[in-house]
């Protein structure tokens, strides 16, 4: 790793991680750098719930949680049995419980991972993907660690954890980045594009956009870029896409995990890419988010 690496991780936080293609609405193609330039890669998990866990800088009492320890007003550390009775109930309860027991409470560190399952099997469905491993896991309990906090700012997860044998098995696969060579031809072509392209002004008009394109991954529909107000936008918005999915299909899992989505053989959710552009996940909304957004648990009646 390259001293300037090093020193953007200790000075870049990590923010919402957005898609390559959803960062391009007002003209900013810094992911297209992102994308086309070496980097950290890693795999994307599709877990439920998101656990973070670590000891709490204040006090540095042990805690456990979900993203809602992030809270402003009210964050919620649940730093014994008792404040996740009082706080939570049902599957939650029964996670956060585990969690709690079983995490590794030695080192000072905070971590966020999502929870994969319970041990005892080789096989889980978290959220919409289903994940198999070779071997049936004796630890209690299955995670998949992506985030350090150190000092109130987070950073991708360089370092595999250590099992806790017996306790805390965690699953984090290595992912081996394909050929950018061509990848890097095409996107000079998007730069040279994205000049005829009248780009948006204002968050506003980009929520609208992204809430129009997110209907129709939901319903599976085509994007034909002239249904659209700024059809050059969206078919620059599909191009970057493109080049997305593309770049994705050259990349390899170095792993044993199995993934399947509706039965079938599925290549994952996709991966997180981190480097001094910075950085961008990778999924294929044509299939995984479309999936995602019409998963029973999160549609309302």
């Amino acid at each position: 790793m390259s001293f300037l690496y090093s020193l953007l991780l200790l000075i870049m936080p990590l923010t919402h991680i957005e898609h390559p293609e959803d960062t391009i609405f007002m003209g900013d193609l810094t992911a297209l750098e992102c994308m086309s330039s070496k980097g950290n890669l890693s795999a994307k998990i599709d877990g439920s719930p998101a656990v973070v866990w670590g000891h709490d800088p204040k006090d540095g009492r042990f805690f456990v949680g979900t993203k809602s320890v992030f809270n402003k007003r009210n964050p919620k550390l649940m730093k014994s049995y008792e404040d996740i009775d009082q706080n939570y109930e049902g599957a939650l309860n029964e996670i956060l419980t585990a969690c709690f027991r079983w995490l590794p409470s030695r080192d000072k560190s905070i971590y966020q991972g999502d929870f994969i399952g319970f041990g005892g099997t080789n096989t889980w469905t978290p959220n919409t993907l289903t994940y198999t491993i070779p071997t049936v896991v004796s630890e209690q309990i299955v995670i998949a660690p992506h985030t350090e906090y150190v000092d109130g700012f987070a950073y991708p997860l360089h370092n595999n954890l250590s099992d806790r044998n017996g306790f805390v098995k965690f699953i984090r696969p290595e992912v081996a980045e394909g050929d950018l060579c061509e990848l890097r031809s095409l996107i000079q072509f998007a730069h040279i594009f994205a000049k005829t392209v009248d780009f948006l002004n204002d968050d506003k008009e980009v929520a609208l956009l992204k809430k129009e394109l997110n209907s129709y991954i939901r319903e599976g529909k085509e994007i034909r870029p002239e249904e659209f107000a700024n059809s050059r936008l969206v078919w620059l918005w599909k191009f970057v896409a493109s080049l997305k999915e593309d770049y994705m299909d050259t990349c390899k899992v170095d792993d044993e995990l199995q993934t399947t989505l509706n039965n079938r053989s599925h290549a994952g959710e996709g991966y997180v890419k981190f480097n001094e552009h910075g950085h961008i996940k990778l999924v294929k909304r044509t299939s995984f988010s479309h999936a995602n957004f019409n998963n029973p648990r999160f549609v309302r009646s």
